[in-house]
């Protein structure tokens, strides 16, 4: 009896010493923090803040808790006492086979310089480390490309401000020159400044009045739009759209994800696209199949729901 109520108190103590840790009002900084590629941000122990998540073989506790969504535990050993743990894998994760090495549940590893990729129940994910989409062109940066820099791994932006390459499509007429008052009406001292055409005028056709409307020819549209801008024109005419079909999802109940191959992009250029997929909730597997129905092998909501999935939430239904 003496035993029980010793552990007993025991018990009582170590949880108060828990709750202890956690503030009455929850303080949280102004800004999110801003998490490494690959690794989530998640609600602290006490449920106030959002803060890193521990990786695979990193100390964690209360403040900072190990990434639930990579099969992440926190693992205090046999010590009930203790309040700082070591993240660990679950049991039900599954390794990864990648490059010919192999890949614990939740580890985090690079594929080369470029890619940052995580090993998630069997399955790889990678995010991508370098900029891979050229900016739009402004006049701080008319001509922008993605150059390949001696001695760096990803490729550098290049404005190529010192050549001022600028597409002729952006280019604006020239200024009427300045003259001084006695030069008005024009003179011969002073001869009428050349005036050149707009570029981008409709042609007018002979016999039209000054104020009937005109049909704007298909050149217009054609300066004026996206299509002048430098290598649109190449994909737009040699490009083939190569798409294939969405993968199984990694996960036959819960959340999962699967993706593609595409190219049909502006640059026409292969891109990895990735979707949530959700095949049927766990919880439906073990309740039993009532009599006169049968199995479905899919689960459909009964209204439209938004997803959630590693801190991010579907934009659309």
């Amino acid at each position: 009896m003496g035993m029980l109520l010793i552990l007993a108190v025991l018990g009582v103590a170590t949880a108060g010493l828990v709750i202890a840790d956690c503030p009455v009002v929850c303080e949280c900084p102004a800004v999110p923090p801003s998490c490494p590629p690959g690794i989530s941000s998640v609600p602290d122990g006490c449920g106030c803040c959002k803060v890193c998540a521990a990786q695979l073989n990193q100390d964690c506790y209360e403040g900072q808790p190990c990434d639930h969504h990579k099969g992440l535990e926190c693992n205090y050993g046999n010590d009930v006492g203790r309040t700082h743990g070591i993240c660990r894998a679950k049991a039900e994760g599954r390794s990864c086979e990648y490059n010919g090495r192999i890949y614990q549940n939740g580890e985090d590893f690079r594929a080369g310089c470029k890619h940052q990729c995580t090993c998630i129940d069997g399955a790889v994910g990678c995010v991508p480390l370098c900029p891979s989409h050229v900016p739009l062109a402004s006049p701080s940066c008319p001509a922008p490309q993605l150059v390949k820099v001696p001695g760096q791994c990803c490729l550098s932006i290049d404005c190529h401000k010192g050549t001022s390459v600028v597409p002729q499509a952006h280019s604006r007429p020239p200024p009427y020159p300045f003259l001084p008052y006695p030069a008005y009406p024009y003179s011969k001292l002073y001869p009428k400044p050349h005036r050149k055409p707009y570029p981008f005028k409709p042609k007018k056709e002979k016999g039209a009045m000054g104020n009937e409307l005109l049909e704007v020819e298909r050149e217009w549209d054609e300066a004026r739009g996206n299509k002048h801008l430098i290598g649109w024109s190449k994909f737009e005419d040699r490009c083939a759209v190569q798409t294939t079909s969405w993968s199984e999802c990694s996960r036959s109940c819960g959340m999962g994800v699967s993706s593609r191959v595409t190219n049909d992009n502006a640059r026409c250029k292969l891109v990895k696209e990735t979707r949530l997929c959700n095949i049927r909730p766990c919880s439906s597997v073990s309740i039993p199949v009532k009599k006169g129905r049968k199995c479905s092998r899919t689960h459909k909501a009964p209204e439209p729901h938004r997803l959630s999935y590693a801190g991010c939430r579907s934009a659309r239904l």
